[in-house]
């Protein structure tokens, strides 16, 4: 494994009860984007687990290049439960965030509180806030449920400037959707 590896697969098997699943043997690389790809209850979320060392292979192995605390997991829809009454503003402060967000997100925003939003300004406000250092893996577990075309579109652009000026050292997205650009293993 070089230095430029964040994990690699080897004969990898996943699964949770009855359900196991034979995952393609890939490296991911610093500076890659991919695209995780699959039916539902295919094991794409139990391969993430499995990335994070939460569940165990039932088979083969995950060697990571970088420590499990530079890797960053965004749930799916966790920025749904967010009802605090504050502004972005004060919600970037929180995370220490504030220059980032300042950086990524339009002023207009930063003074509005979060259930005013938009779904996919909600979604990169989320992404800015869980950002713990440049050397994150950054994996996002169907960040785009419930958000519109420009929306997905925007934040797709968005996480590509992330990537682009190496504000992250990778970015894997679990989707259903289809994106141009990004390397597809599917499940």
């Amino acid at each position: 494994m070089n230095n430029d590896t964040l994990f690699i697969t080897n004969s990898l098997t996943i699964g949770i009860g009855y359900f196991t699943n034979q995952i393609p043997q890939f490296e991911m690389k610093k500076g890659e984007f991919i695209h995780l790809k699959g039916k539902n209850g295919s094991g794409k979320t139990t391969f993430v687990k499995t990335i994070l060392n939460e569940i165990h292979p039932v088979e083969g192995s995950i060697k990571h290049g970088i420590d499990l605390n530079d890797i960053t997991y965004i749930k799916q829809e966790s920025f749904k439960k967010i009802l605090l009454p504050i502004n972005v503003e004060e919600w970037l402060k929180i995370y220490n965030a504030i220059e980032l967000g300042k950086t990524l997100l339009p002023n207009r925003i930063l003074s509005q509180t979060f259930k005013s939003l938009s779904g996919g300004e909600k979604q990169k406000l989320s992404i800015i806030s869980k950002i713990q250092s440049t050397r994150s893996l950054l994996i996002l577990d169907e960040p785009f449920n419930h958000i519109d075309t420009s929306s997905r579109l925007e934040i797709m652009s968005f996480l590509s400037s992330l990537l682009n000026k190496a504000m992250l050292s990778g970015i894997l997205i679990i989707s259903h959707h289809d994106f141009d650009g990004v390397r597809v293993i599917e499940i």
